[in-house]
């Protein structure tokens, strides 16, 4: 099923800032839009970065674990932005 859209690069790369993988999946790469999404989930849940951040927020009181929360955060944080030139890569490549 064609719908004749194609998404701009800057749609696709607001899409991967949104959740990593999205971008990809507007651009029909599925297997690559599911690759960063499965990445950046287990990363986040692998290393609490998320739990971590609320609890933050929540209490005001640092992660006992800074080192895993630092590490966790950028690992997620580097995900996302791969994923959002990539995502803006392939729409480019698709016009």
């Amino acid at each position: 099923m064609t719908t004749g859209w194609t998404p701009t690069p800057t749609v696709a790369a607001l899409l991967s800032a949104l959740l990593p993988g999205l971008g990809q999946l507007c651009c029909r790469q599925w297997g690559r839009g599911a690759a960063f999404m499965a990445g950046a989930i287990g990363a986040d849940a692998g290393l609490d970065v998320t739990a971590s951040m609320m609890a933050f927020v929540r209490t005001g009181v640092v992660p006992s674990s800074r080192g895993q929360f630092l590490i966790g955060t950028l690992i997620v944080a580097g995900l996302a932005v791969w994923s959002m030139l990539d995502a803006r890569r392939t729409a480019i490549n698709q016009t």
